[in-house]
């Protein structure tokens, strides 16, 4: 794209990369297109939904799940976030009181 006009003609596309050219990530990191999709589970089993989306705050970003009609929403904490699996697309979470 070598001008404004012919970037405003790709307004609204999408923009795709292959997956092996991003670079590798931390521990503990990982990209919003691994986690959406996901099914969230308390640490003791209890099925809370497939991850719809991800909002991003200020200090933390915010994991949107949805089950049933319901929405609940997530902190992405160390604390409450307590595993991970991308390749079972599981993850394990300890809810905050309240939640």
């Amino acid at each position: 794209v070598n001008d404004r006009d012919a970037a405003e003609t790709l307004r609204g596309g999408g923009l795709y990369i292959e997956k092996s050219r991003l670079p590798t990530l931390e521990d503990d990191h990982f990209y919003w297109f691994e986690l959406i999709g996901m099914e969230v589970y308390t640490e003791d089993g209890r099925f809370l939904g497939r991850l719809a989306s991800i909002l991003p705050t200020g200090s933390n970003d915010v994991y949107v799940v949805h089950h049933a009609g319901q929405e609940t929403l997530i902190p992405a904490l160390a604390s409450v976030v307590k595993r991970i699996d991308t390749a079972a697309r599981r993850m394990e979470v300890i809810l905050p009181e309240g939640l």
